[in-house]
């Protein structure tokens, strides 16, 4: 089960971070498993291919895209071999290189947007 949050906002906001876009799009949110943040990074892609981005999760499991492509993109988790050696060490599965978990397609608006997600 995903569990996803996902909003445009238009107007500036205050925080520690600068989401200042070249495109004039940017993507920010969190990343989860069960409520923990994860290790990796998160990419976006424009459906119509051509114009990509992503950004490293924060400890916190959050992100932050400055330029971000507009219109509908595909998402992709890619989770860090430390995230899922922490995973496999608690079911005694052997560690995976890397794990890369697709997620439904969202659509970019001009100015700032949140998505947010937290993987079952």
């Amino acid at each position: 089960m995903i569990s996803v949050f996902l909003s445009s906002l238009t107007l500036a906001s205050c925080g520690a971070k600068s989401t200042k876009s070249t495109t004039g799009v940017s993507l920010s949110g969190k990343v989860t498993i069960k409520g923990n943040p994860v290790v990796g990074y998160i990419l976006v892609e424009s459906e119509t291919g051509g114009n990509a981005a992503r950004s490293p999760f924060d400890a916190d499991g959050s992100y932050i895209i400055s330029s971000a492509p507009l219109g509908k993109v595909k998402v992709k988790v890619n989770l860090s071999p430390r995230h899922m050696h922490k995973e496999s060490d608690k079911k005694g599965l052997p560690t995976p290189k890397e794990s890369v978990r697709a997620l439904p397609a969202i659509d970019l608006h001009d100015g700032k947007n949140e998505f947010s997600v937290d993987l079952q």
